[in-house]
């Protein structure tokens, strides 16, 4: 199936912005080969249904004959090939095409065994393609299952989110210098109101005149502290942190990498 790849596999040291094409060369797995299986179970399926439908039998035989051709080609169509290749979509595809089979089995049972007392010779290669399109299935899901397709889909979302604190960053500097030069200001006015306090007290000024003073430094180094917790959260708002959780995923995989900013 061309241009389907699905990620898996093991690595060193690895560049942050080098790691989307880093994990495609090391970590890639496709399910080509198994997808190109199924699309001839399928095949061989309709081929073997076809095969069945045009084959003669005695008249007792016929109803159930038309019944269970009936019901092949229902079940034909709902074991369709998976159009999408995430993990959660195709492990619900799995689940429901197995049931489906199980499900038609129960309910074709009767039709099956007089065809089957029927002698019918054809039932041998349409229980030989069944099984081939099951088995198909069921390879799928052993597939992303050994290449550990849930892992590798988190560490591809983990890779999102990198790139968009990378893409916020550049609007966090610019906060932080905008709080910086706020604090700046702030701390220029703190002093001046201080030098005021000190200078009223010495000159024995009203009371009323330093409380004033002091109400507003209060203010002041409220405003200081508050800035201060703002420009604290927006420091701590590291990439480091994801990164770390990236190279522990990968690890998961079976891979050491170590990712460089």
């Amino acid at each position: 199936m061309k241009g389907l790849r699905i990620f898996g596999g093991r690595s060193h040291k690895v560049k942050l912005s080098n790691l989307p094409s880093w994990l495609v060369k090391n970590i890639e797995f496709s399910l080509d080969k198994e997808i190109e299986n199924l699309k001839r179970a399928r095949v061989a399926f309709r081929a073997s249904i076809k095969v069945l439908n045009k084959a003669k039998y005695k008249k007792e035989v016929l109803k159930a004959k038309k019944s269970y051709v009936k019901g092949l080609n229902a079940l034909l169509k709902k074991l369709s090939i998976p159009k999408k290749f995430d993990y959660k979509s195709l492990d619900k595809y799995h689940k429901e095409k197995l049931k489906i089979i199980r499900d038609f089995a129960k309910q074709h049972a009767k039709n099956y065994q007089i065809l089957k007392q029927g002698r019918v010779s054809e039932l041998k290669e349409l229980r030989r393609s069944i099984r081939w399109l099951r088995d198909s299935i069921i390879r799928l899901k052993v597939v992303i299952d050994e290449q550990d397709l849930r892992s590798i889909e988190t560490i591809h979302g983990q890779m999102r989110k990198v790139n968009s604190l990378i893409t916020g960053n550049k609007d966090l500097k610019k906060e932080l210098q905008t709080l910086h030069k706020k604090k700046l200001i702030i701390i220029k006015k703190e002093s001046q109101l201080r030098d005021k306090i000190e200078e009223k007290a010495y000159r024995r000024r009203p009371k009323k005149e330093i409380e004033k003073l002091l109400t507003q430094l209060d203010k002041v180094t409220k405003s200081y502290i508050e800035l201060s917790k703002q420009e604290e959260k927006i420091e701590q708002h590291d990439i480091k942190k994801e990164i770390k959780i990236i190279e522990r995923n990968l690890r998961k995989l079976g891979h050491k990498v170590k990712i460089k900013r």
